[in-house]
């Protein structure tokens, strides 16, 4: 696994305002899009009281990921409130983004976000069940932040989506570390899916379709790609 340093994060944090992306803090725009999430206590992000953002690492890492890799369009399963998918638009301004959501009150809330943020033109927030909604279009990145228990069948699902040359991102591998510890766990109730978590990130990082890294960032992450 590997690991984003401290020091690497205040660089990027540098990088992304001088660069004038989603950090870029003397952008009156850019304080309207992050308005929404004032009054939250997202464990994503959260507004300073000098209106700077504060980027989780996990966002700065997969923002520096996205830029580098130059992805111009996303499918997002799992928008919440679509703090992510905000701030990925807003870093990168030719990056477009289907985010699907399950949950009514998030999908809403995420809507009025997306609009705030006048990201409309770039984000399209679908209201479906991830595992019953059909596309055709192609993207660069799939990233995978619903339901952890059905992080395969989303894979497989969504895999003829994503172009030849696309990325896989996964959230939550590491899951609270419940997985590298499984001992740790208080409740009988997640063993279950903790063991599918488990399972998943194992076979991907052993897979011989797809050439996976795991970063130990936020709560763990997965970025693959098909093998040549």
């Amino acid at each position: 696994a590997v690991s984003l340093s401290d020091n690497l994060l205040a660089v990027h944090i540098n990088e992304l305002i001088l660069e004038g992306g989603a950090a870029c803090v003397d952008n009156q725009n850019f304080h309207v899009l992050l308005c929404p999430f004032r009054k939250m206590n997202y464990r994503f992000g959260k507004i300073c009281r000098n209106d700077k953002i504060s980027f989780n690492i996990l966002y700065l890492f997969i923002i520096d990921f996205i830029n580098e890799k130059d992805i111009k369009s996303m499918l997002e399963i799992g928008t919440a409130v679509g703090y992510s998918s905000i701030c990925f638009a807003s870093s990168k301004l030719d990056l477009t983004i289907v985010t699907l959501e399950k949950d009514q009150q998030r999908y809403d809330q995420a809507k009025n976000n997306i609009s705030l943020a006048k990201l409309n033109d770039r984000i399209n927030s679908v209201l479906t069940d991830a595992r019953e909604f059909n596309l055709s279009q192609q993207f660069d990145c799939l990233f995978l932040d619903g339901p952890k228990a059905h992080n395969q069948q989303l894979l497989d699902l969504y895999l003829p989506n994503l172009k030849q040359d696309g990325y896989i991102i996964v959230d939550d591998v590491y899951f609270h570390g419940f997985i590298d510890h499984p001992e740790t766990l208080k409740t009988k109730r997640l063993v279950p899916l903790v063991k599918k978590l488990s399972k998943f990130r194992n076979d991907m990082l052993n897979s011989k379709v797809y050439d996976c890294q795991y970063y130990q960032v936020g709560d763990g992450i997965l970025i693959g790609r098909r093998r040549k």
